[in-house]
């Protein structure tokens, strides 16, 4: 049995490292990216993305919408945000929402739009809870809240899309809507080479 707890013990030491410079990277580029050093965060966040956080890919997919730090690719953007929004990230979800609804990268497809809305709603409290932490960090680190802030109007906008967007739909587009909402089942993603 104790050699069974020394092999564990030294493997957790051999890990701990690691584990903390992938947090330490992932913080740093959410650091960068709210301080507007997009070419920073970029290097910083990419690689956590490819490892499969779901915050990471939500900002390097913003990142590629929106052309901060890289070429505009909304392909690649789209890409990035599925995956964050497979792992159920809010923030992922409600920016697809928003291409749908604004036909910005992807088509004006009200329904899309709706579904995504709809299953960015359902992860609310946790992104209320994560953003309460992430406001304190960064309030730490010397950034200013209105800055970070933006993330709780964020979460009450989901909300206001949602019914913008309802009152401009047909019941039978809510209710498909609804109906691939509740269908939803995340993707699969084993596609790792997406830079």
């Amino acid at each position: 049995m104790k050699p069974l707890i020394i092999i564990f013990l030294g493997l957790t030491a051999l890990l701990l490292p690691v584990r903390a410079a992938m947090a330490t990277e992932l913080e740093d580029g959410r650091f960068a990216y709210y301080r507007k050093d997009y070419d920073t965060a970029i290097k910083l966040l990419l690689p956590a993305a490819k490892q499969g956080n779901a915050e990471a890919q939500e900002k390097v997919g913003e990142m590629y919408i929106f052309g901060l730090g890289v070429n505009k690719y909304c392909d690649r953007g789209v890409e990035w945000l599925t995956r964050a929004a497979n792992q159920r990230y809010v923030y992922a979800s409600h920016l697809l929402g928003r291409l749908y609804d604004d036909g910005q990268c992807e088509n004006k497809d009200n329904v899309k739009a709706y579904m995504w809305y709809t299953l960015a709603e359902t992860e609310l409290p946790k992104a209320a809870a994560r953003d309460a932490e992430y406001l304190e960090t960064y309030e730490i680190a010397g950034i200013k809240a209105p800055e970070v802030a933006k993330n709780w109007t964020l979460i009450n906008r989901i909300a206001v899309d949602r019914k913008v967007l309802g009152e401009a739909m047909t019941p039978d587009e809510i209710e498909e809507a609804k109906r691939l909402a509740k269908a939803w089942k995340p993707e699969n993603d084993d596609d790792d080479d997406t830079p």
